[in-house]
């Protein structure tokens, strides 16, 4: 599978500041985008915590030097899995953040993520952990 990526981010019209974060790396072939929940603190820290802990879990969890967060389905691909996994990991990191840190309580962000394994792609994102796969 040719993959193809690009990123760009704005802070939009309403914003001070730039509350998005993405990440590629075709070689781990995991593609990110958050975007922080605007009109609530820290969205900016928020978005750069979950897309830093999805792309370490995935390479960890790739070398089998980390273990899944939470059950696995055997109905999906490994792939599915470490994402689901890993924005598991981040919603928690970036939950108990805000609970340890008085100015970002209330922080959250928005996370989708891709992951290439072979001929296939996985798709994730943090609304309701959902999985497609194409392939």
């Amino acid at each position: 599978m040719k993959i193809l990526a690009h990123g760009l981010t704005d802070k939009g019209l309403s914003r001070t500041n730039n509350e998005d974060c993405f990440f590629a790396d075709k070689n781990l072939g995991l593609f990110i985008v958050a975007d922080g929940i605007g009109g609530q603190p820290a969205g900016e820290v928020a978005s750069r915590m979950a897309v830093e802990v999805l792309s370490d879990h995935i390479r960890k969890s790739c070398s089998g030097d980390e273990p899944l967060i939470g059950p696995s389905d055997s109905g999906r691909s490994d792939a599915s899995n470490r994402l689901v996994s890993g924005i598991r990991l981040a919603s928690q990191v970036v939950c108990e953040a805000a609970k340890n840190k008085p100015s970002w309580q209330g922080m959250g962000t928005t996370i989708v993520a891709a992951l290439a394994d072979g001929d296939r792609l996985s798709i994730a994102h943090a609304g309701k952990h959902t999985v497609r796969e194409k392939g």
